[in-house]
């Protein structure tokens, strides 16, 4: 979550304070903002695969408690199992290499 300063933030400026967008778990073609209530909430598109949408997003000024979401990758389940797994096998193979010396 990022504080909105006395200066209005871009889409552009509110995603690079906040680390950018992980190629490898974030889907840059399905980022979206979220706006007014929540019953009648206004949601934007924003495909930021192209430099024309990036140029979008730099002039898209963000109002007081817009929400920006940014999708998951598709292979992101995929890294996240992968990420918890090999630890484990990891260790498995050390042990393994150590205790066959």
């Amino acid at each position: 979550m990022q504080s909105l300063t006395d200066k209005p933030l871009s889409i552009m400026e509110a995603l690079s304070s906040a680390g950018g967008i992980n190629s490898g778990s974030a889907d840059p073609s399905h980022i979206y903002i979220v706006r007014g209530s929540f019953q009648q909430p206004d949601v934007f598109w924003l495909d930021a695969r192209t430099p024309q949408s990036l140029l979008i997003a730099e002039r898209f000024p963000l109002q007081e408690n817009d929400i920006v979401y940014v999708s998951a990758a598709t292979l992101s389940p995929w890294n996240n199992f992968i990420n918890q797994v090999l630890p484990s096998f990891s260790t498995y193979f050390t042990i393994k290499a150590l205790a066959d010396r």
